[in-house]
C-alpha cells in the first residue's frame, strides 16, 4: 500500500495554461436503505426519486475528485 501511495504522489497533474490546478468534484450517494448490518451508514439527501420528492435515505456519500486538463479533452 505504501508503494502505491508513493507512486500516486509522484504523478504530475494536468495544469491550466497559467499553471493553475483545476479540480472537479462530484459527490454521489451509495444508497443502502436495507443495510441494517452496516450501522456506520449516514443519511444521503436524494432528489426526485419516485414522485419528484426529496428524501433522506441511509447510505454512504462518496466523492470523486479529478484534475482537469485545459480545452475540451477534459
Amino acid at each position: 500500500m505504501e508503494a502505491l501511495r508513493r507512486q500516486l504522489a509522484g504523478l504530475l497533474l494536468p495544469r491550466a495554461a497559467d499553471g493553475r490546478l483545476v479540480l472537479a468534484v462530484d459527490v454521489s450517494p451509495w444508497l443502502r436503505p436495507d443495510g441494517d448490518c452496516s450501522p456506520q451508514r449516514s443519511f444521503c439527501h436524494t432528489y426526485g426519486r419516485g414522485k419528484d420528492e426529496h428524501r433522506m435515505i441511509p447510505g454512504w456519500p462518496y466523492s470523486i475528485i479529478a484534475a482537469l486538463e485545459t480545452g475540451r479533452t477534459s
